[in-house]
Formats: C-alpha cells, structure tokens, sequence
C-alpha cells in the first residue's frame, strides 16, 4: 500500500509506473494506490520499498504481504484439487 499525497497523485504514479517489476492494481482519488513488486530477492524488495518511500509526494509506503519462493518452483507441477471428486 502508497499512500500519496493528493496533490501529487499522479506524479507518483507516473513514478511507480516506471519502477521496474512494478504494478499498480487500484487507485483512490485521496491517493491510496495498491501496488505489487515482483523482484529476484527478498532483498530487492525491501530496496523497492524504500525506493516507494523516498519519492517526493509519497506519505507512506507499507509492506502488506510478502511471499518468496525459488525460480524452480515456477516448473513444479500442483494438483487442481478445484476438480477433485
């Protein structure tokens, strides 16, 4: 979670957007703004958040959920249990 000042929504977005791994889903005119990061590191994450908290018009940048895993589980098959009698 962004939270931006609203007088400087839209150049904080134009800032997000152009983070690389950076995805903005939702924003609010008062200036709350959902973004996800995608990065190879756990550390690359927390710089990202800081990265978030330094732009000039941002109040606070928040870390809500993070999740981490290996690039050879991006090949590991999962069951669809969704179908499962």
């Amino acid at each position: 979670m962004v939270f931006a000042h609203p007088a400087s929504l839209d150049r904080v977005r134009d800032a997000i957007d152009a983070m690389t791994g950076a995805e903005i889903h939702a924003v609010s005119d008062v200036g709350k703004l959902v973004v996800t990061v995608e990065a190879p590191t756990s550390q690359a994450i927390v710089a990202q958040l800081m990265c978030l908290h330094q732009l000039e018009g941002v109040i606070s940048a928040t870390l809500v959920y993070q999740h981490n895993e290996n690039a050879a589980a991006m090949y590991e098959e999962i069951d669809d249990v969704s179908h499962a009698s």
